[in-house]
């Protein structure tokens, strides 16, 4: 357990201690419990981000003083495509996403996830990614995702999209607080058990009237199943294409963070597969919500 050692030393020596093996030898069975009291502890200055999203808040001009504060740290998880940490932000701990249950199980079999990525980001959503089959299931999904990862001693970040709701129930066409509250009982409730991290996808509702109403109701369920779950929301600066403001991450944010948020996935995207509708990406946005956030005491992340 946790309880006594600090965040950054318990992830740093995760590092070290497997830096280097092969997938699959890095950690034993016992190392990765089920338990979340083992996963690096997580603060509202948590975050997971891609490193396509850390190059563009550098050219949009974040600080070098909020790029060390906020995510050159342990606890920040980087999505890398390769097994190097990004440059920009060396500290911080690298991750592997996967869009189905399916190519992260090929990924482990076949040892291809190198011995010194320790987390895999598990992003199933309604969506051409994502197999129709995990859509319909996805807590299933995710728990064949979750033993595996437990197995070959990784850790699971579980990040499900509101939409799955419409391949659970195709007959059903819920919408508005009906669809969030199917999401929080069929998704939410159960998948938190089966992930060390669980990520609300909650970017969708900013600048609407469930921007401060859906997070926090489902960190509460979220929470009231897992009381030690470590649970992040999603925050975009440009959610399927919609222009928001900083102003509208923040309300999000202060929600989730009263709610019991452990972190955050800060997300730049731009029009692609993922997101056709994303249009450019909108790194100023991000770049003003983060220079109005408080930046953490050196003693704090020492």
């Amino acid at each position: 357990m946790r309880a006594k050692i600090s965040t950054i030393a318990l992830i740093i020596g995760l590092i070290g201690a497997s830096c280097g093996s092969t997938a699959g030898s890095s950690l034993s069975s016992s190392t990765t419990s089920q338990s979340s009291d083992q996963i690096p502890g997580t603060n509202a200055h948590s975050w997971i981000i891609s490193a396509g999203s850390i190059s563009r808040l550098q050219r949009a001009g974040l600080p070098s003083s909020l790029f060390k504060e906020f995510f050159n740290q342990p606890s920040t998880f980087v999505i890398v495509r390769g097994g190097r940490p990004d440059d920009l932000v060396p500290k911080a701990t690298p991750v592997w996403d996967f869009t189905s249950t399916r190519t992260l199980l090929h990924a482990l079999q076949t040892n291809r996830i190198p011995g010194n990525i320790h987390f895999l980001l598990l992003d199933l959503e309604h969506w051409s990614l994502t197999p129709a089959t995990e859509q319909a299931n996805p807590v299933a999904s995710a728990r064949q995702a979750f033993q595996a990862a437990e197995k070959y001693g990784k850790y699971l970040i579980f990040t499900p999209a509101v939409d799955l709701v419409s391949a659970i129930e195709p007959n059903e066409h819920l919408a508005g607080s009906e669809r969030y509250s199917s999401f929080d009982a069929q998704v939410v409730a159960p998948g938190v058990k089966v992930s060390n991290i669980f990520e609300i996808q909650s970017q969708q509702t900013e600048g609407t009237p469930f921007a401060t109403i859906f997070a926090p109701e489902a960190i509460k369920v979220a929470l009231s199943s897992h009381l030690r779950a470590r649970v992040f929301a999603g925050l975009s600066t440009n959610p399927d294409g919609r222009r928001v403001t900083s102003t509208d991450l923040l309300e999000l944010y202060l929600a989730a963070i009263k709610a019991g948020a452990t972190g955050f996935w800060l997300n730049i995207p731009e029009a692609g597969v993922a997101c056709p509708a994303c249009g450019k990406a909108q790194p100023s946005v991000a770049v003003a919500f983060l220079e109005g956030l408080p930046v953490r005491s050196e003693s704090s992340i020492k």
